[in-house]
């Protein structure tokens, strides 16, 4: 934190002293949030100078066909023949020091998907591919990691290798929604990395909390259990603000306030979705 702190407020007092350098600083926005000193000279000032780069799913869809293209070029081939989606979008660019580039938009990315996994999948089978990919690989900010979608095509193939039972498609859906825990598990240990502070969150709650979405305060005493020595509010609006949390919409007018957890992080966390926040102090 006092280094990067220190290399913004150089950049910054360089800004106009040194008009003809114009170095760029990548810096992660929760790193900056979280480690970057308040006493900085001027750091509300700072957003003025920042550009925010972030990836959208169409765009993290490009990476998992990158992949697949890369590893196997024959499917170019057959998925021109089949469905002739890539003759018909023109969804490739090739570049001579990156290869392949895919720039399918959301309708191309909805037709290729329903090639792999056809129309639907999920809980009664109700979900479309392209929504429940991005439900289940989202947290409560909306935000999207790379990694974790092509962690979810990955384990998704693995499972599809030795699989049995025959399938219409590239993909059973049903192979993929199993992935999504290989996934999660990953995410969470990425996350504790992160933030090891909450660890013990991640890797307890569930001895304490068997079931989400929770109520309020069950979840306050279940924390408090944990971290008896912190402000477990503190830790709720933290939880909030890192997308593993977030406020149940669902809730009739007096009811108390009950908490979620995205299905990114619940499987990993070793938590079940349902029930009525029910609460096990051990």
């Amino acid at each position: 934190g006092k280094f990067t702190s220190a290399l913004l407020d150089l950049w910054h007092s360089f800004y106009y002293r040194l008009s003809n350098i114009r170095p760029k600083i990548f810096l992660r926005k929760d790193i900056f949030d979280r480690e970057v000193s308040e006493g900085l000279t001027d750091k509300s000032k700072l957003k003025n100078f920042t550009q925010e780069i972030e990836w959208d799913y169409n765009q993290l869809l490009n990476i998992a066909w990158k992949r697949m293209f890369e590893r196997d070029s024959t499917i170019l081939k057959d998925l021109s023949i089949e469905k002739t989606y890539l003759s018909r979008y023109k969804p490739l660019d090739t570049y001579e020091t990156i290869g392949l580039i895919p720039v399918l938009e959301e309708p191309d990315n909805k037709d290729l998907l329903t090639y792999l996994l056809g129309d639907r999948m999920g809980a009664n089978n109700k979900a479309f591919p392209f929504n429940w990919i991005k439900n289940h690989i989202s947290d409560t900010n909306k935000k999207m990691q790379p990694r974790s979608i092509l962690s979810l095509f990955a384990h998704a193939a693995k499972k599809q290798q030795i699989d049995r039972k025959t399938t219409d498609y590239v993909i059973r859906p049903y192979n993929m929604e199993q992935a999504i825990m290989e996934v999660s598990e990953q995410r969470v240990s990425d996350i504790q990395e992160e933030y090891p502070d909450l660890k013990d969150i991640f890797t307890s709650l569930k001895d304490r909390v068997e079931r989400f979405p929770v109520y309020e305060n069950n979840l306050l005493l279940a924390i408090n259990d944990i971290k008896k020595d912190q402000n477990a509010r503190e830790i709720i609006n933290k939880l909030l603000n890192i997308g593993v949390l977030y406020k149940y919409k669902f809730r009739k007018v007096k009811d108390e306030q009950r908490y979620h957890i995205p299905d990114l992080y619940l499987p990993g966390m070793g938590l079940k979705r349902g029930g009525h926040g029910g609460i096990q102090i051990t």
